[in-house]
C-alpha cells in the first residue's frame, strides 16, 4: 500500500500543478495578502483599509462596504472585465449607495485592454461610477479613448483632496 505525503508549502509560497511557486502578492488587508486586488476588496470586511503592494491589473470592482483603498504609490490599470449593473457592465469601479469610501495615493487607470462585462467587448467605459460618499485624495484618475466619464457622480457627498487629477480624452468628460 503506497503512503501519502502531504507537503505544506511555507509561507509566501504554493504549489502549482505539483512546482513550488512564489505568490506573487498585490494587495493586503489586516495582514492577510491576496494575489488578486478585486479579491482583497471582496474579501475585505466593513470599514477595513486594502492597501496595495505593488503595481497591478484586472477586472473592475464592485465596492459595497464602507471602505479605503489604499494604493500605496501603485497603479491599478483595469485589463480584464468590467463591472455594472445587468446590461451595462462597463465600469472600473462601481461604489453602491449608503457607503463612505476612500480611495488615496496612486493611480487607476482604463486600458483598451478592458472589456465590458455584458457582451466581452471593448467599449464605452467609466473608470468610477459613484453612489455613496467618496473623497479621492492624493490620486490620479485616467480614462482612455472609451471612457465616456472617467468619474460619474450620481449620488452622494464627493471631496477631491490634496494632488488628485482626473483625465479624461478629447472629447470626453473628467
Amino acid at each position: 500500500k503506497a503512503e501519502t505525503v502531504v507537503l505544506t508549502a511555507p509561507e509566501g509560497y504554493k504549489w502549482v500543478d505539483g512546482t513550488l511557486t512564489a505568490c506573487d502578492y498585490v494587495a493586503e488587508v489586516d495582514g492577510v495578502k491576496y494575489e488578486v486586488f478585486a479579491e482583497a476588496v471582496a474579501a475585505a470586511a466593513e470599514g477595513a483599509t486594502v492597501t496595495m503592494l505593488k503595481d497591478t491589473d484586472g477586472d473592475g470592482i464592485i465596492i459595497d462596504k464602507n471602505l479605503t483603498i489604499d494604493l500605496g504609490g501603485y497603479t491599478y490599470s483595469f485589463t480584464g472585465t468590467l463591472v455594472g449593473s445587468t446590461g451595462t457592465k462597463s465600469l472600473g469601479i462601481q461604489v453602491l449607495k449608503d457607503n463612505v469610501v476612500t480611495i488615496k495615493n496612486g493611480a487607476l487607470v482604463m486600458t483598451d485592454e478592458a472589456v465590458r462585462g455584458h457582451d466581452n467587448l471593448p467599449g464605452k467605459n467609466m473608470v468610477i461610477q459613484n453612489y455613496a460618499d467618496i473623497t479621492l485624495e492624493n490620486v490620479d484618475v485616467v480614462g482612455n479613448a472609451n471612457t465616456t466619464y472617467v468619474v460619474s457622480i450620481n449620488s452622494g457627498d464627493v471631496a477631491i483632496v490634496g494632488d488628485t487629477s482626473i483625465t479624461a480624452t478629447e472629447g470626453n468628460v473628467a
